[in-house]
């Protein structure tokens, strides 16, 4: 091995020519060694500065566009009672009926199905055609024996369910056709850029593409699916259904994938107006409240 620490008594007997005799220089391959391996570093802290001092703002904004979603907490207050036992307010429970959007979908998404059946298949038995197969047809049959079930249980038909479910996908896919459309055109725009570009000299093009891909997120390819938010949420189907059926939905899972059961609930005064200045009254809170209370939080 050239370079190794030895005696000069054991070169001696060596000749000095030839590829035994050992590099007396090693500087400019350790200074080779040192660049090729510091390159690299700099670049990923130049890219780092880049992030932190010039696209943090960029990468900061969509976090404030966030889409904010409200969810009620079921709580009740209480009864209030008079000194006779009279009830004088009380809280009223009101229990919705919630499907999930890919449940009730038509047709159904392949990808969802397809994603479905996995889950009742072993790793090995997902590599199989014909167990798959089977999976899906067995997840439309229960997607369709939920339907009926449904239908019965809270004393409706599945022609009514099928009209509510049909006006919730109208909306959902106006959102989609208006969510796509953007996307397109931001593609389209992507596109008329690199074809600007592409007319500039080989090396400003090479450079623009090595800038780009240091200082840029990478761009999506027109080839992914979009999936937006609202195809993957429980969607109301119902309103103010029985207890019964709540309960019923809730203690069986296993009978409706896909279905669940939001509580909340009404304060009701059966006495209406009586002790009304010392009980006061909850009524849903007006627009006009909500921006001042917004304003007010602004303000402080």
């Amino acid at each position: 091995m050239l370079n190794r620490p030895q005696h000069n008594w054991s070169l001696s007997d060596r000749s000095t020519s030839g590829s035994d005799r050992p590099d007396g220089t090693p500087s400019p391959r350790m200074l080779m060694l040192f660049v090729v391996m510091t390159l690299p570093l700099l670049g990923i802290a130049g890219r780092l500065c880049l992030l932190q001092v010039h696209l943090q703002t960029d990468y900061v904004a969509p976090f404030s566009h966030t889409r904010g979603v409200i969810e009620e907490l079921p709580a009740r207050e209480g009864r209030i009672l008079a000194a006779d036992g009279t009830v004088l307010a009380d809280d009223l429970p009101i229990y919705d009926l919630l499907m999930h959007y890919r449940w009730f979908e038509e047709p159904v998404d392949r990808s969802w199905l397809r994603r479905k059946a996995w889950e009742r298949l072993s790793r090995s038995e997902r590599r199989q055609s014909t167990a798959v197969v089977a999976a899906e047809q067995q997840v439309l049959v229960e997607r369709q024996k939920l339907w009926s079930d449904l239908a019965e249980l809270c004393g409706r038909s599945p022609h009514e369910l099928a009209n509510v479910t049909r006006e919730i996908q109208i909306r959902v896919e106006r959102i989609f056709e208006a969510v796509s459309a953007r996307r397109a055109a931001a593609q389209a725009t992507s596109i008329a850029t690199v074809s600007t570009t592409s007319q500039d000299s080989a090396w400003l093009t090479w450079w623009n593409q090595v800038t780009a891909e240091l200082s840029q997120p990478p761009e999506r390819h027109s080839d992914e699916p979009l999936v937006i938010q609202e195809q993957e949420e429980y969607h109301v189907i119902w309103s103010h259904v029985a207890e019964d059926v709540a309960t019923t939905i809730a203690a069986h899972p296993e009978r409706f994938p896909g279905v669940k059961v939001r509580t909340h609930s009404s304060r009701v005064y059966p006495q209406r107006d009586l002790a009304a200045h010392i009980l006061g009254a909850r009524t849903p809170r007006r627009s006009d409240e909500s921006v001042g209370a917004s304003e007010s939080r602004d303000g402080e």
